[in-house]
Formats: C-alpha cells, sequence, structure tokens
C-alpha cells in the first residue's frame, strides 16, 4: 500500500510551483502564530481536568485561600532594631499597595486604555458587584449600558465594548482581581492576650512608625506564641519572613507581583532574599524564554555545521536545513493557534524537531548525490520508491514511538506526543516532495558527491570494522550485548521521579540558592495539607475531632524531621486556652469541650479563613515542609491516609482529602512514571506491527526491534545506577529513542533485504552497512549534536535528556550496524 501510495505521489514532481506555494502559504500563516506563543509552567495546569487531586487542590484553594505564598526574607545581625523594622513595615506597605498598582496596569493593557481610565472601569465593575468572569463581560460587552449607566466616555466605552468582546472572561477577571491576599509579618501578626475571664485578639504593631519604646513589646509579643518561631523568624533571630499569600490569579499576574517585589527591594540596604514555589514555578517560565532564544539559533548552527561537514556541499546543508525549519515553524505556529502553551516539556519540540527531522532530508540527499543518474526527475522518481519507502516507514514508526504519549495522563508529555508526530509527519512530507521541487525549480545540475577514491576516510574505516566484526564476530558481538543487558537491568529499578521544580534548576542558579537559604534558616517554602470536611455540613468544633488531629500532628512531627511547623485550628485555640488560664505555658493545650470551644471562637476577632470555613463544616491542617526529595513527599503523604482510620472518619461523618502544592509532586510524578512505562510498551508494540506489515516477516520484525530495546535497557540502567531521575525531561526518552531510533534499523533492513535477494547475505550486510551507514552515521552526528546544545540549557531535566538522547543515538546506531548484522549473520 505504501509503495503504490509513493508511486501515485510521483505526479507531485511535475507540479513543483503548486508544492512551493503551499509551503509559503503555510509558513505565512504559521509565522505570526509563533509569536503569540504562551507559556505556563504552573504544575497543576500540567495535571489533567478531571484529576481528582487537581479538583480538591483547586476546591480548596477557593475556600481557604492559595497556601503557596511568596517568601521575603530579610537578614540582619540584630532583628529587633528600629532600623530595621520600619524597613519592614515599609516594605510591607509597599507589598500591599500592589493591590492599587498592578490591576490598573494589567486593564489598561488589556483595554488599551490609560491608567486614569482604567480605574474608571475598575470603579464600574466595582459597582456592578460581579465577581464572575462571563458576568463581568456580558456588562463591558454592553456599550450602551458603559455609556448611559456608568457615565464612560463613548471613545472609551467603544474601546471596552470592542475588546472585551475578543478576549476571554478569564482574562478580564484576572487583570480585574487584587492580586495580593495578605502580607504577614512580625509586626502585623495576630497576638492573643488574656484578660481576666476573657481574651483580646491585637496586632504585634499597631502604630505608624517603629519607635525605641517598642521594640520591647514587638519582641514580648513574638516571643509569647512560638507559633511565629522559624516561620515568620529564624531560630537564631537572623531571619525574619514577610509572606505575601496570594488571590486565586493566573501564573503572569503572580510575576508581576514578583516582579514588583524585586523593584522594590533593588536598594535595600538589607540582605533580601526571595521565594516559595510561585516563584520557582514563574522562574521555570523566565529562563525558558532565555533557553529557546540561546538553544535554537545554537541547534541550528550545529546542525549546518555537521551538515557541511558531511556532504562538503552547500546543497546538502540547505536543503535539509529547509525541512527542519518548516516543519519546526509549521508545528509551533499550530501550537500557539490551538492555545496548548511551551512548557519545561514541549521547549523540547524546536530543538528535536531540528536535530531530528533533518534525519530524513539527510537520507534523500545522500541518495540524491550517490545516484549515478543525472537527471534529476528520474532521479526523484526512484527515490520516492526507493530511498522513501525507508524515509516513510521511518517516519510512521516514529511518529508511533512519539504518539504513543497520547495515552500519557500528564498533558505536558501528551501534547509533546501530538506536536512532535505532526512536526515529524511535516518533515517527512517535506524531504519527500518540498526538497525535490526545490532542486527541480532550480537550474543548477547535480553534483557528484563523493568519487570512490574519496569515500576512504574514517567513517568508511568504521564501517568496514563493523562489516568484518558483525560476519566474522557475531556469536561475540550477541554475547557482549546480552551480558550488557543483564547488568544494566538491574539499574532500572532503581530509577526514582522527581517533578520538583527547584530540582529543575542548576545549584548554582540564583532560585535554587535562594529557596537552599529559607529551607535551612526557615521551617520551609512548601506545603501540604489536610481538609476535613463534616458530611452533614454540621459543626467540626467537636474535642474529639480536634484531639485526634491534635495526636496526629505531634505524632509526624515526631517522625518527619521535615515537618517543622504545623498550621491549624488546634493551635489558636491552645493559645486561647492559655490565655484565658492566666498565660501558663502548661495550659498550651485544647480546650477540654466542645462548649468551650465553640466560646473561645465566639470571643476570638482575628482572622481564621484560612484554617476554618464561616460555618465551621471544615478546617485546613497545613503542614510546612523542608524542600526534599518528592519520595519523601509521598512517604508523608501516605502515612496520613493511614493513620486516620475509615473507623474515626465514619464514626464522625468527616471526609478527608489531601491537597497543598507538595501533593501535586507526588501527582505528577505518578503521572509520569505510569506515562514512560504505558508509552513505551504501546510503542514498542505499534511499531512492531508497522514493521510487521511492512517486512512481512515475523523474525525481521524482531530482528528489527533488538537494537532500540537493547538500547532502552542500558539507558534506563544508566539512568537508576547514576542517579539520574525520571521528570520533565527524561520521561520522554523512551518514546524519542523508539521514535528516533527505529529509523537506523528500518533503513539497514531494507537496503539488506533488497541486497540480499540479488547478491546473498554476507553481501548484502557489506553493503548495507558501508552504504546505508554512512547515512545513518551523519544521522548519528547531526542528531547527537544537536541534542548535545542542550547542555547549555538552565534547566537541568533539558541537560539530562540531551545527554541521554546523544548516548541513545550512539547505542542505537551501534545496534543497527553491528548487533543487528550479527544476528542477521546468525538467525536470518
Amino acid at each position: 500500500m505504501l509503495e503504490k501510495f509513493l508511486e501515485k505521489s510521483k505526479i507531485l514532481l511535475y507540479k513543483k510551483k503548486h508544492v512551493i506555494f503551499i509551503a509559503a502559504l503555510f509558513t505565512i500563516i504559521s509565522i505570526p502564530g509563533i509569536l503569540l506563543i504562551k507559556f505556563d509552567n504552573e504544575l497543576i495546569n500540567m495535571i489533567p481536568e478531571n484529576n481528582l487531586d487537581r479538583k480538591n487542590n483547586s476546591k480548596y484553594e477557593k475556600i481557604f485561600g492559595d497556601n503557596s505564598a511568596i517568601y521575603v526574607a530579610l537578614e540582619n545581625n540584630k532583628i529587633f532594631d528600629k532600623d530595621f523594622l520600619n524597613y519592614i513595615k515599609e516594605l510591607t506597605e509597599k507589598i500591599k499597595n500592589l493591590n492599587n498598582k498592578l490591576p490598573k496596569q494589567n486593564l489598561a493593557k488589556l483595554f488599551n486604555v490609560s491608567e486614569n481610565e482604567a480605574e474608571k472601569i475598575i470603579s464600574i465593575i466595582s459597582e456592578t458587584g460581579a465577581f464572575d468572569g462571563n458576568e463581568l463581560k456580558k456588562i463591558l460587552i454592553d456599550k450602551e449600558k458603559l455609556k448611559n449607566e456608568y457615565f464612560l466616555e463613548n471613545e472609551i466605552a467603544e474601546m471596552v465594548s470592542k475588546k472585551s468582546k475578543n478576549v476571554k472572561a478569564e482574562e478580564i477577571l484576572n487583570a480585574y482581581t487584587l492580586p495580593v491576599k495578605d502580607v504577614i509579618s512580625i509586626l502585623n501578626v495576630d497576638i492573643i492576650k488574656g484578660e481576666k475571664d476573657k481574651f483580646k485578639v491585637e496586632k504585634s504593631f499597631e502604630g505608624e512608625e517603629v519607635k525605641e519604646k517598642d521594640i520591647i513589646k514587638i519582641k514580648d509579643k513574638i516571643k509569647s506564641w512560638n507559633f511565629y518561631n522559624g516561620f515568620l523568624l529564624s531560630e537564631d533571630e537572623t531571619i525574619t519572613a514577610i509572606l505575601i499569600q496570594l488571590n486565586n490569579v493566573g501564573l503572569g499576574i503572580k510575576g508581576q507581583v514578583y516582579e514588583e517585589i524585586l523593584k522594590i527591594i533593588k536598594d535595600s540596604p538589607y540582605k533580601v532574599y526571595v521565594g516559595g514555589d510561585t516563584v520557582v514555578t514563574y522562574s521555570i517560565n523566565k529562563y525558558m524564554v532565555n533557553d529557546l532564544l540561546i538553544l535554537i539559533p545554537l541547534v541550528a548552527i550545529v546542525v549546518v555545521v555537521v551538515l557541511y561537514l558531511s556532504f562538503k556541499n552547500l546543497e546538502g546543508v540547505f536543503y535539509p536545513l529547509i525541512s527542519v525549519a518548516l516543519s519546526a515553524i509549521w508545528t509551533v505556529g499550530f501550537m500557539s493557534y490551538l492555545n496548548v502553551p511551551f512548557n519545561v516539556v514541549s521547549i523540547v519540540i524546536p530543538v528535536l524537531l531540528i536535530a531530528v527531522g533533518s534525519a530524513y532530508g539527510i537520507h534523500f540527499m545522500n541518495s540524491y548525490f550517490f545516484s549515478k543518474k543525472s537527471e534529476k526527475i528520474e532521479i526523484f522518481k526512484d527515490n520516492l520508491t526507493s530511498i522513501g519507502i525507508s524515509i516513510s516507514l521511518a517516519g510512521l514508526t516514529t511518529i508511533a514511538g512519539f504518539g504513543s504519549l497520547l495515552t500519557s495522563g500528564f498533558k505536558p508529555l501528551k501534547n509533546f506526543g501530538i506536536f512532535t508526530s505532526l512536526g515529524v509527519f511535516l518533515a517527512m512530507i517535506v524531504s519527500l516532495y518540498l526538497i525535490p521541487a526545490l532542486l527541480l525549480f532550480g537550474k543548477k545540475e547535480k553534483d557528484i558527491f563523493m568519487k570512490e577514491e574519496k569515500r576512504k576516510d574514517i567513517i568508511h574505516n568504521i564501517l568496514n570494522l563493523f562489516e568484518k566484526v558483525s560476519i566474522t564476530k557475531s556469536k561475540t558481538t550477541i554475547a557482549i550485548s546480552i551480558f550488557l543487558c543483564v547488568i544494566f537491568i538491574f539499574g532500572i529499578f532503581k530509577i526514582r521521579a522527581e517533578m520538583n521544580g527547584v530540582e529543575f534548576f542548576r545549584k548554582d542558579a540564583e532560585v535554587r540558592i535562594v529557596d537552599d537559604f529559607l529551607n535551612k534558616k526557615l521551617t520551609g517554602t512548601q506545603n501540604i495539607d489536610i481538609i476535613f470536611e463534616k458530611k452533614d455540613g454540621n459543626s467540626i468544633l467537636k474535642y474529639n475531632i480536634l484531639y485526634e488531629i491534635e495526636k496526629f500532628n505531634k505524632n509526624i512531627k515526631t517522625k518527619f524531621s521535615q515537618v517543622q511547623k504545623i498550621i491549624s485550628l488546634n493551635e489558636y485555640l491552645k493559645k486561647m486556652n492559655q490565655e484565658m488560664m492566666g498565660g501558663d505555658e502548661r495550659n498550651y493545650v485544647l480546650p477540654e469541650t466542645d462548649e468551650k470551644i465553640n466560646d473561645y471562637m465566639l470571643l476570638y476577632s482575628g482572622k481564621l479563613d484560612s484554617v476554618v470555613t464561616q460555618n465551621k463544616d471544615m478546617t485546613r491542617v497545613t503542614f510546612v515542609l523542608k524542600r526534599m526529595p518528592t519520595m519523601e513527599i509521598e512517604k508523608i503523604k501516605n502515612y496520613i491516609l493511614k493513620y486516620f482510620k475509615n473507623d474515626f472518619l465514619k464514626e464522625n461523618n468527616l471526609e478527608m482529602k489531601i491537597a497543598g502544592y507538595a501533593n501535586l509532586y507526588v501527582v505528577a510524578n505518578k503521572l509520569i512514571t505510569n506515562s514512560m512505562i504505558y508509552s513505551m510498551l504501546s510503542s514498542l508494540l505499534i511499531v512492531f506491527f508497522i514493521n510487521l506489515y511492512s517486512f512481512k516477516s515475523l523474525k525481521i520484525t524482531i530482528l528489527s526491534l533488538l537494537p532500540i530495546c537493547i538500547t532502552l535497557i542500558i539507558s534506563l540502567g544508566i539512568m537508576g545506577y547514576f542517579n539520574i531521575p525520571l521528570n520533565a525531561g527524561t520521561a520522554m526518552i523512551a518514546a524519542v529513542a523508539i521514535g528516533i531510533g527505529i529509523d537506523y534499523p528500518i533503513h539497514f533492513l531494507t537496503r539488506y533485504l533488497k541486497e540480499k535477494r540479488k547478491n546473498g547475505k554476507e553481501v548484502a550486510i557489506g553493503m548495507a552497512v558501508n552504504e546505508i551507514g554512512r547515512g545513518i552515521v551523519y544521522n548519528i552526528l547531526s542528531v547527537a549534536s544537536g541534542f548535545f546544545i542542550l547542555a547549555f540549557s538552565k534547566f537541568i531535566p533539558l541537560v539530562q535528556f540531551g545527554g541521554m538522547i546523544c548516548f541513545i543515538m550512539f547505542l542505537t546506531g551501534v545496534g543497527a550496524l553491528l548487533f543487528l548484522p550479527a544476528c542477521l549473520m546468525k538467525f536470518d
């Protein structure tokens, strides 16, 4: 069927202008899309919408607020110093003021109006009381209403109305929403103080300016409750933290808050560190843009150099490069138009298409130059039904390899599979039809690639060696390969997954240095939450429930040293009880009756919305964690799930859920692990059936898969032995290894089977190794050198991915040119 299709498609060789026109049209359409590409590395958006953990996380963030705060830590030898405390107060006010500044800026940009006009729009939105995006959009679209009811000038009303029709409702709501929920520091925290038979809640400081006489009072208040120790104040009292809690806004707005904070602290007289999960995620976006701007040109340059050194001919450089450039432009353009964002996984797509897509161009040009015919049209007609078959078959199996990621539950990997498959298909089509069209369009005669005497270079010598070893030492070659598999297969079981964003950065990256420092000095920068909810909607303020939570809180701190701070309703109730009982530390325990608990809650005037709902049917317990491997977080999660038995939950009519950003790391780890296993097995299965259909031989099909299977075993074993984690980058290596690596055995076997029918087995092996082998070597050099450029990435997963793919290319090439011929000698 494939041969028939390629035979019929020869008609396109006579329609070169049409082919070039269609390619140009696709390019013109795609380029504007590239400029609109969005970046999104927020972990929750990488998890499928129907995932229960994602749903729970979003649900409880809306109820209790977002726990993934921005930490601003200030260092000073003396924390309780007048000037230093006044600087904290000034900094706190400036950060709070971002709620006035950013919505105006964002709405002005969104509607293309001045900030004064944006202020009027904010007033209109506030006046309507509309907090639903769609409802808000409906109001802003109505030009007449904006003019007549809200007295907006005609020109502005028209602009707002027109713009509102073309933007998403959530974009308007996101721009309008106040980004900062609260700013907490040692100067504005709630302090519970007892007064005879009652207590009052006051701030740690309530004046306009800190004076010398205030310092002792502030210090005594902070020290009166160890709840703030290690959390807002380091144990050695050299670091204090300002905690910026954010509303439920997009990463872009959170990033703006971070950038504004950096501007505010730019000329600080003190050492300031800014970190937290929000900063880590935003920094991935920021670094990624720089990576794209540096890596793509570098990959292109390296591929050009390798192509020129391989062909020593400008045509051999230009046409394969056209193939990869156009396939990359079209693919990224389609991604943008389909609103698929770039992330730490998809950043690899253009790099991969440039490196991998050149393979088809190389094989096509290699066949073109080696042809003994001089008429271009005749060469291309031959090529379509000779090298065209192996290019098409290699392309289909590569698509199968990448397409297997469609089974992934991790959205970036799924999108990677879709768009790399598309890009590979486009590169294949360009190589088979656009390159001939361009060559036919040009008037230059075909160059002779190499004369026979010039072929005896280092590549010729290596290929000659492979030919001799595979024919004369086939048993030894097979035995060594099996021995290596036995050694490395045990390493596979040592592989661990790691999706913690901090681990994506090099150790000398600013974001990682800051995170390490904050985790060393404070109680931690990540969190996992437990939510307890009364299924009947009744109050959760029961002593037996809170006491069980209290027992658990003590146990988990004893069992896991990384849990150093727990934020829960219990901490407030214990402090209330202590103050009501005269302030004695021995009374820092839970009130012993339901009645007392409810009385204390009635007396308390501070904010508790982050730990208990207004109708008291739900409570959140937050465990602040030191930065740790995700497998350790998973142990904590499993401990939580095992501790609270079904009997306790059923008896108290409770439902328990786990949420928090740290929990999303655990979810992501499982998704990428399962993704790699499923994609590897499914792609091998798909490739098996494609090859079986193409070769019409079970034996040859099995032999075609052996080089890639050995490569996978050795590569995954190396990952396990050398502690290379499974992450956003390395999770792709199995699919990429199968997708790219299967090309080499296919090209080799296609030529081998053709020559075997004419000349016998040994001659066929020799011809396949020496002629197809040269194209394979060029391809390995081109692809590996392209991926080697990823070593210059700022992201460790991409460095690891690039290194592993280089190794896989080398290993698969050796497998196709040495191990496969040895197997053919022995078993065919």
